[in-house]
């Protein structure tokens, strides 16, 4: 199999929400039930958001990740 690498492109709030969603479901059972497979492939791909997104660091997240959820709905209502 080619292991070349591709490139994916989320929105700052896209982003943001997804590191949020991960974040938690990683503590879930449903998560520890998931093929170890599945699992290393989340692992990593959190990793990379976490490097990412510097909102995780800003002392209002709870208000930004609010705020991209709000958008990314409005953006999906359209």
């Amino acid at each position: 199999m080619d292991n070349s690498t591709i490139n994916l492109q989320l929105s700052r709030s896209e982003a943001l929400v997804l590191e949020a969603f991960l974040t938690d479901f990683e503590d879930r059972q449903e998560f520890k039930n998931i093929d170890l497979v599945n699992q290393l492939i989340l692992y990593r791909l959190h990793s990379l958001l976490e490097h990412a997104v510097d909102a995780l660091f800003d002392p209002d997240y709870d208000q930004l990740l609010k705020q991209a959820r709000a958008e990314i709905s409005k953006d999906q209502s359209e």
